[in-house]
């Protein structure tokens, strides 16, 4: 409002000041996503296996990942610990390769969950993931959330949210192996819900098409305190609504 100076104060010109302010909060800087390694784990929130696409949730991960490390928000918020919990993100290109190598593609058109579900658990991941997978297991005892991050996830104008799968994993399995497997299935189940009907039903009903969908698998520490030596629950918890009065 102080920008717009004495001048009369129309929808128009507040609805660009707003716009003007926001914009020039955002961070000019993305920091980039690094692929994952052990030596690395302990000093990023972030890492990445394989290429092509973060997906919604990863893009939006990356996004608040710079706005941590670029605005100060320790200084903004004194005696507050800001930070996102550790993440590991499967990228596109292991979705890809998924599907191609366990000739999945045609299960595009198959209308029974359940089937699709099976033959996605029946398949073998990328070897590259397995490896990765326990790696992460022998650094990363705590719960896991397995969240979806497709293309289509958080887009703008048609944002698919809720519409794919979110796995959580108790990871708590006496040995890494057994550990892995289930890091392993709900991957793979992740995966197997971009095939689902509702999914599908949702794409066709935004004019977008399944078959040019592409999943991303974020894997991320889920944050809390441990009680009785085995539980684990969260500190604080609910859901934040939000409304856009100033979209571009």
């Amino acid at each position: 409002i102080e920008r717009l100076g004495s001048q009369e104060l129309d929808t128009e010109s507040v609805r660009d000041a707003v716009l003007h302010a926001l914009r020039s909060k955002r961070p000019t800087k993305m920091i980039k996503v690094e692929p994952f390694t052990t030596k690395e784990w302990g000093r990023n929130s972030l890492f990445k296996v394989g290429e092509g696409s973060l997906g919604g949730k990863g893009r939006g991960l990356r996004f608040l990942s710079s706005l941590l490390q670029y605005r100060n928000l320790a200084d903004v918020f004194p005696g507050v610990d800001i930070d996102i919990p550790k993440s590991l993100i499967i990228c596109t290109s292991k979705f890809d390769a998924f599907i191609t190598d366990n000739n999945l593609a045609s299960l595009v058109s198959e209308t029974d969950d359940k089937k699709v579900a099976a033959a996605f658990l029946a398949a073998d991941l990328p070897m590259t993931v397995t490896q990765r997978l326990f790696e992460f297991a022998k650094l990363c005892t705590k719960p896991l959330a397995f969240r979806s991050s497709a293309l289509f996830e958080d887009a703008f104008a048609q944002p698919f949210a809720g519409v794919y799968q979110t796995i959580m994993v108790p990871n708590n399995q006496d040995s890494i192996e057994e550990r892995v497997e289930e890091m392993a299935s709900a991957i793979k189940l992740v995966y197997a819900s971009t095939y689902y009907q509702e999914a599908k039903k949702y794409a066709s009903a935004t004019q977008n098409r399944t078959e040019e969908e592409k999943m991303a698998v974020v894997i991320q520490e889920v944050a809390g305190s441990t009680w009785a030596s085995r539980y684990v629950y969260p500190n604080v918890a609910g859901v934040a609504l939000t409304y856009d009065f100033y979209p571009a």
